[in-house]
């Protein structure tokens, strides 16, 4: 069969308000050609083309390999940048949607009567209740900082798969209101690489924090037993104990279970903070393409046209920052609450005097200290709160990048010269300046960079208040 090319459509370049007519004519030729051959690569790549114009810089480009004929529009570079993301957060219950990685919009869609939903709602259902019993072992003990961790890590991870499955409700109509967007033109091809580097580097720290635990744990419940399957009792008994306080018996499948649980709750635990960062990584990428745009045609004499259909695309660009934020602000909210937690209670037990010194003894004399020479637990201390504090950072200087980005575009336009200055820039300045797009959380909080340090001031605030009056009293229960 011999190759199909593209209709070849010539406009002059000195005739710049004919450019956008001629972007959408490139466009509908390749996606007309596309879908009649889909297996044929349209184009040659040996050829030339000294074209300046976006729209063809951007459809050869398409043209050369097989992944860019796939991504076309922004509906297929998100289903292709968050494939792994998706993946992942259903292996552990969230967002349980059938059809997540369709490339037809039409094929995606949220059904009570799934193994997806079902899977996710009993997750949440033991999640929530594991967070009952910690609460009923707080009632009938005393309140102690492992308690009251156990009690906010459950309760976290509970609310947060209770919002993945609101999400999922929603997620068929967010696609929808992605896929009619036109803003095919502002694509960035690297969003995969980011998306999925982020989700790699935030499930290798957890699970590496999660280790440290289990060796801390297993220290902690170190008895005399001379039995292997005792001392795996004790550990079990010791990370458990809110399970064995209403009376189950111990058993050795019940522990294998217990595991495979707790590690999926891990997973959990981190998931909604590298969903909400590729989120951040996808919305951002849109505003920075459009102000590049803005920022390299200041100097050029454009028509008033041309700045209406730039202020569109930024008016479409909002539309879908709203759209998202409606949909996944909850997760938002018990994310920077369960990190803004741990972060105070991880530097509370760092700076604990009682961690800062080696132990005299091993806890039991007939067994070693551990592999960590008896500082197991100041090194996961110390390694989970630098892990939670990373996390806390990377989640809002990524999600930041959105509101600095939606702002950039007013210094570009303010350099306009006055013979090229039209009352769509002035309309597109005040819209710059008139609204706030950010991500939130419940509406309560933007996400931007000033709310780093307020965090920062917070925590700073409330650890100072923790160790005057509560420090050494709370650790000694512990």
């Amino acid at each position: 069969m011999n190759e199909i090319k593209p209709i070849s459509i010539t406009v002059q370049s000195t005739d710049r308000s004919y450019s956008k007519l001629y972007n959408d004519l490139e466009k509908l030729n390749f996606k007309a050609l596309h879908h009649k051959y889909p297996t044929i690569n349209y184009g040659n790549k040996e050829s030339t083309t000294t074209s300046k114009t976006p729209g063809k810089w951007t459809l050869c480009k398409a043209i050369q390999g097989h992944e860019s004929d796939d991504i076309n529009d922004q509906y297929s570079l998100f289903q292709h940048s968050m494939k792994w993301v998706l993946i992942c957060g259903q292996c552990v219950g969230m967002n349980p949607v059938s059809g997540i990685l369709e490339k037809e919009v039409s094929n995606i869609k949220f059904k009570y009567f799934s193994w997806r939903f079902l899977y996710g709602a009993l997750l949440c259902f033991f999640q929530i209740t594991a967070s009952i019993l910690c609460l009923f072992k707080l009632y009938r003990t005393f309140v102690s900082v492992r308690l009251l961790a156990l009690l906010s890590f459950y309760s976290a991870i509970g609310i947060n798969t209770f919002s993945f499955i609101r999400i999922g409700k929603k997620w068929p109509a967010l696609l929808l209101s992605m896929y009619k967007t036109n803003l095919d033109e502002y694509i960035d091809l690297n969003l995969k690489v980011k998306c999925t580097a982020a989700m790699g580097i935030m499930l290798i720290l957890a699970i590496v924090e999660h280790i440290l635990s289990l060796i801390s744990n297993m220290i902690r419940g170190l008895h005399c037993q001379d039995e292997p399957y005792n001392f795996y009792r004790a550990y079990l008994e010791h990370s458990f104990s809110w399970l064995f306080e209403i009376g189950i018996p111990f058993s050795l499948p019940l522990g294998i279970v217990m595991q495979i649980i707790n590690l999926i709750c891990i997973i959990s635990w981190s998931y909604s903070d590298f969903f909400i960062v590729c989120i951040g990584f996808y919305l951002t990428s849109i505003l920075e393409k459009i102000n590049t745009k803005v920022t390299s045609s200041r100097d050029k004499c454009m028509p008033p046209a041309f700045w209406k259909q730039l202020r569109e695309d930024y008016t479409q660009a909002g539309r879908l920052v709203r759209n998202f934020d409606n949909a996944i602000n909850g997760v938002i909210f018990t994310s920077y609450a369960n990190n803004l937690f741990f972060i105070c209670l991880q530097m509370f037990n760092v700076l604990s005097h009682r961690y800062k010194e080696k132990p005299s003894a091993a806890p039991c004399p007939n067994l070693p200290s551990g592999p960590f020479g008896g500082y197991e637990n100041v090194i996961y201390f110390t390694y989970s709160l630098s892990f939670v504090l990373g996390r806390f950072l990377a989640v809002s200087l990524i999600t930041s990048g959105i509101h600095t980005a939606s702002n950039e575009p007013a210094s570009a336009l303010y350099d306009i010269p006055s013979t090229m200055y039209c009352s769509e820039v002035q309309r597109f300045i005040e819209q710059v300046h008139g609204d706030t797009l950010a991500l939130s959380g419940l509406q309560f909080f933007y996400v931007t960079k000033s709310l780093v340090l307020t965090v920062a001031s917070t925590i700073v605030t409330y650890e100072l208040v923790l160790l005057q009056f509560n420090g050494e009293e709370m650790v000694h229960k512990n």
